[in-house]
């Protein structure tokens, strides 16, 4: 999926809207991208982003997030590849642990206090680690790297997918 992204971002397209429904499984078992159409929505005149903007919050980077809310000053076209790098994380994170990183409990009684209470829980950098996680030496390597991917500073992580790609292979080789 990492490399898929990275494809993706050096054809100019972010996803916008990864999450486990936009992932497909080949006959081989192998993980298939689905679902780009996000990728290309464009601004409706005198609509907020939120009308346009799509995606699904509980996987949105907070970039994306800030890009989605009608107070905030980053824009649509303001993301890049590293935003669907923090959701590949989010969903990784869920398969790794069964839940995801952030405790998103509701929905508030609208949109912008919804995106504030988003944001504030992502902009902290304190994932929920279950109780139970894993101690082996690979899934702790995997957490790592998913933490340093789902920092909120788009600087902090990976810069692209195919840099992911190896770090994520990486963590399964244990001579590594």
């Amino acid at each position: 999926l990492a490399r898929a992204l990275a494809f993706a971002a050096s054809r100019g397209v972010v996803h916008r809207d990864l999450k486990p429904a936009n992932i497909l499984l080949s006959a081989e078992g192998l993980p298939l991208l689905a679902d780009f159409n996000i990728s290309f929505a464009s601004p409706l005149q005198d609509a907020s982003p939120a009308a346009y903007f799509g995606g699904s919050l509980a996987y949105m980077s907070p970039e994306q997030l800030e890009a989605s809310h009608p107070r905030q000053t980053r824009r649509p076209e303001d993301l890049d590849a590293r935003s669907d790098l923090y959701s590949l994380a989010v969903l990784l994170w869920e398969l790794l642990h069964g839940e995801r990183p952030f405790r998103d409990e509701g929905l508030c009684e609208n949109w912008s206090a919804t995106v504030d209470s988003l944001l504030e829980r992502r902009c902290t950098n304190q994932w929920h680690v279950p109780p139970d996680a894993s101690d082996d030496v690979m899934a702790e390597r995997l957490r790592r790297v998913l933490m340093r991917t789902l920092d909120a500073d788009p600087n902090r992580r990976p810069a692209s997918g195919a840099q992911l790609a190896r770090e994520l292979y990486l963590c399964s080789q244990p001579q590594a």
